[in-house]
């Protein structure tokens, strides 16, 4: 029911004092408001008055999700100062016999990590053509992600219109599961170096992950049922965070 002005008996009984913004827009004259306002008003009017049901599908708002972000990125970042070092050998708590283990196990052709760069190369970057390579390979990945993180709740919805309680678990496992390809990567590109040697140890993983990948996003276009294209997504994630361990071990 469209009305001209909001009044108190819209709202249901201790729905708390409204939102200043709703409260700005209501007492501005209708006529006096764009569409992008209005549409605005509307919002946040509905959200007042069906508060109960709005929270059980966007629960209490993006700011508590947006704190507790924060907050843990604050102990991540403690803990990172306080644990991590530019070296083994420099850290407190990191014994001789461990310091030796690890200097054991760098292959014979890595270069040493110990040495000090005095002012930026600029001119060998840009001659590199593994830089440029890398950098080209990234943006492709990152075209992947793209879609997979930011596009995906779109096309759930128009495409084959998901509830948006279903939705949230779907959006959920991509990358859920791509979290475990990222713990497992650095085992496996560990393994694969041990196997083939440096060179091919740090391009295999890449190379075969990535195009594992692209064929999981091209089966979406053949087969666009929601089971497959999850499917799909799963392993474009799954892949995508297996490889990426080789992938920065290459560019430090």
């Amino acid at each position: 029911q469209r009305r001209d002005f909001l009044r108190p008996d819209d709202f249901p009984e201790g729905s708390g004092s409204l939102p200043r913004e709703l409260k700005r827009l209501d007492e501005r004259p209708r006529s006096e408001l764009d569409q992008a306002e209005l549409e605005r008003l509307n919002r946040l009017a509905v959200e007042v008055a069906f508060a109960d049901s709005i929270r059980k599908i966007y629960v209490q708002g993006w700011r508590p999700t947006m704190i507790v972000f924060g907050l843990v990125g604050l102990v991540i970042a403690a803990l990172f100062w306080w644990i991590i070092r530019d070296r083994p050998a420099i850290h407190p708590h990191v014994s001789d016999e461990e310091t030796q283990l690890i200097e054991s196990g760098r292959p014979q052709s890595a270069s040493n990590p110990h040495g000090r760069v005095v002012s930026v190369p600029i001119v060998p970057i840009l001659k590199s053509r593994n830089v440029w390579l890398m950098s080209l390979s990234q943006f492709g990945v990152n075209i992947g992600w793209v879609f997979l993180l930011p596009w995906m709740p779109r096309y759930l919805v128009e495409v084959h219109d998901v509830p948006a309680v279903d939705r949230a678990f779907l959006l959920f496992l991509p990358p859920a599961i791509g979290w475990s390809g990222m713990l497992g990567g650095g085992f496996l590109s560990d393994a694969v170096v041990a196997r083939f040697g440096l060179r091919w140890g740090r391009r295999l993983p890449w190379l075969v992950s990535r195009f594992v990948a692209a064929i999981a996003y091209t089966v979406c276009i053949f087969e666009p049922n929601l089971v497959t294209v999850m499917v799909a997504f799963c392993i474009v994630a799954l892949c995508t965070d297996i490889g990426t361990s080789s992938g920065w071990a290459c560019n430090q």
